[in-house]
């Protein structure tokens, strides 16, 4: 959700140039300070304008919220400093800070009217029938730690920055003769004879005697070479395995289903009503007009034009909506209308239309989950309890079968496993600990040692390594028939692209080869296709021909050849005949070469803007104050 806000505050030309401003970082650099005698709460100074470290502390924050997910639920403030991501979020906040200035002195301010319409036409807070959802908005909110006020601030500095750089870009234009000459040269068309001599079409290759096998095999022992593979003892620790064999009393269920009362109750849940208003004004007429008798969606109708489906919000748990609303809404009695509430979007009327009371379920009918819960928590106890007892067992000379045995643990032994989790027949090893660790630290762990506890999502596993084989030539006896079958496809291809030389040669020596080409290449054994007119970037291709053939092919002229191989076939094209660039097509093809070129000039423009600001605007970062935020 946390995109709904990013893309809402910037388009794509704001994003260029603040990916610009952080990459010209480096080269312009951001100047440090150590102040001393007082404590600064400002990180850093931009021009005029300033960043305060709560300001930086509640960007991070939301930065290492939205990137946890990626990183794991042990991602801190610390761990992001020290993968660089606080140096990139604060960079980001200067940059930011510095188009808003240059912005402000240009003088440009956006109207509340605009901000509105702005977020109410963002389709990411759209409910389902495809209408803003206040509640929705407020939830997006709510999620990414940001109040409305702060929000809207984000939408008018976006706005203006787009309305800023538009202005900056508003007067860039391909000059006509670069556009004419790119459309002539993107359009121009071939039509193309390519003759085929297809790897599989070579017969009669010898069988290869036994000291030919055996040199391809020495030769290209890379391709025939069998992985690593080590034997290991494995000790696994998980809650589930433990969970089964734990036993759980009515007293202990009892205890936890009334501990945990409150997730056992279905929220009350309320279907709201809102007409909203752009003055205080108008809600407050409204309203009296609905206390007087007249009906809600009448009086919305008539004042704002909404319909009644508009109008109607849906059904919403007090979790479901800011607190601010909440309390509102879960105050008023059915089907009475609220005082008006403003917001940034305007005065709100709110009512409710019906009320679904909260519901408690009974122990009957929760009984096997908190019995699974308590399970759960139990073998989480006792994992803990048990691979610590393991860790001893092993750091005091046992070795994993005594540690097991001692235990009550399963020892397990695997004979053989490559870095694929396959065995030496090249099938699965079932019943593997889930996580990429595993694998890694068999093949970490020297041979005869013991890897240390390590502890995954679901447990903790110890591995032993017993045998290490290391990667080796497999014999050629037993991969003999593919030895074989690779030595006559390099055979094949070989011969392919032999003739395909040679026709090319002989072609180029016969100076009438416009009319014999494909009687020529026929006789050497190649099938012959003609393709439709093909663009040099591929269009209209249904050969599927390579690229290099494609270059090759549009710097000759009528009756020039290419030669270029493929998987399983040699090529040699001739040009059959050049089309010129279709001049119907002038009008729309001249448009987009015109916008993607005024695009690439913008591109070199939004450079030096973003060098100019580095000028116009320099920073600097107190350290001792960024320092505090960790």
């Amino acid at each position: 959700m946390l995109e709904a806000i990013r893309k809402h505050s910037t388009g794509i030309v704001v994003k260029i140039l603040l990916v610009l401003l952080v990459l010209s970082f480096a080269a312009w650099g951001v100047g440090d300070m150590f102040k001393g005698g007082g404590v600064s709460d400002t990180v850093a100074t931009i021009g005029d304008a300033k960043i305060t470290v709560q300001q930086f502390g509640a960007e991070l924050n939301r930065e290492v919220d939205r990137l946890r997910p990626m990183f794991g639920g042990n991602f801190s403030l610390q761990k992001a400093r020290d993968m660089g991501i606080a140096d990139n979020v604060l960079n980001n906040m200067i940059v930011r800070k510095q188009v808003a200035l240059a912005a402000a002195d240009l003088g440009l301010k956006i109207d509340d009217n605009v901000i509105r319409s702005s977020i109410r036409q963002n389709p990411e807070f759209f409910n389902k029938v495809g209408k803003f959802d206040r509640f929705k908005f407020e939830q997006v909110l709510q999620q990414n730690g940001l109040t409305e006020s702060a929000y809207v601030e984000r939408v008018r500095s976006g706005l203006a920055l787009a309305i800023y750089l538009d202005a900056l870009r508003s007067g860039v234009e391909a000059p006509s003769p670069l556009i004419s000459v790119l459309f002539k040269y993107r359009n121009e068309r071939r039509v193309l004879d390519v003759a085929r001599f297809e790897d599989g079409a070579q017969k009669n290759i010898p069988a290869p005697d036994a000291a030919t096998l055996a040199a391809y095999h020495k030769k290209n022992a890379a391709k025939y070479m069998s992985p690593e593979y080590r034997a290991v003892g494995m000790i696994v620790i998980s809650a589930n395995d433990l969970a089964g064999d734990i036993a759980v009393n009515e007293k202990q269920i009892k205890a936890a289903y009334d501990s945990r009362a409150d997730e056992f109750i279905s929220p009350e849940k309320r279907t709201i009503q809102q007409i909203l208003f752009p003055s205080e004004k108008e809600a407050q007429k409204a309203r009296a007009q609905i206390v007087s008798g007249k009906d809600f969606a009448a009086v919305a109708k008539a004042m704002t034009g909404a319909d009644a489906k508009t109008i109607t919000l849906g059904t919403f748990t007090r979790s479901q909506i800011l607190p601010s609303l909440a309390t509102v809404t879960f105050s008023l009695k059915k089907n009475t209308v609220s005082q008006p509430v403003k917001s940034p979007l305007g005065w709100h009327l709110l009512r409710v239309t019906a009320i679904q009371p909260g519901v408690q379920r009974p122990l009957s009918a929760v009984r096997d989950k908190v019995i699974a819960d308590v399970k759960h928590e139990k073998a989480l106890d006792l994992m803990f309890k048990v691979s610590n007892k393991l860790d001893d067992a092993l750091a005091g000379g046992a070795t994993l079968q005594e540690a097991a045995k001692d235990n009550a643990l399963t020892y397990r032994a695997i004979s053989s496993i490559d870095r694929r989790g396959m065995d030496a027949s090249g099938k699965p090893v079932a019943n593997l600990p889930q996580d990429p660790k595993f694998l890694k630290t068999v093949f970490a762990t020297n041979q005869g040692q013991d890897s240390s506890l390590v502890e995954t999502k679901d447990g903790y596993f110890v591995v032993h390594v017993q045998t290490v084989t290391p990667p080796a030539l497999i014999p050629l006896d037993k991969v003999k028939d593919r030895v074989a079958a690779d030595w006559k496809a390099e055979q094949q291809t070989e011969i392919a692209r032999k003739k395909a030389a040679a026709l090319l040669k002989k072609v180029q020596s016969d100076a009438t080869n416009e009319s014999h080409f494909p009687s020529m290449a026929k006789a050497a054994g190649a099938s012959v296709v003609t393709s439709p007119a093909i663009r040099r970037d591929g269009d209209g291709d249904t050969l599927n021909l390579p690229k290099k053939l494609l270059a090759e092919v549009f710097k000759d002229k009528q009756g020039g050849l290419a030669m270029a191989s493929a998987p399983g076939v040699s090529l040699v094209a001739r040009v059959r005949t050049v089309e010129p660039a279709d001049p119907a097509l002038a009008g729309v093809m001249d448009a987009e070469i015109k916008k993607k070129l005024a695009a690439n000039m913008a591109g070199d423009l939004l450079e030096q803007i973003a060098a100019a600001m580095h000028v116009r605007y320099p920073s600097t970062i107190d350290r001792a104050a960024f320092d505090r935020v960790f």
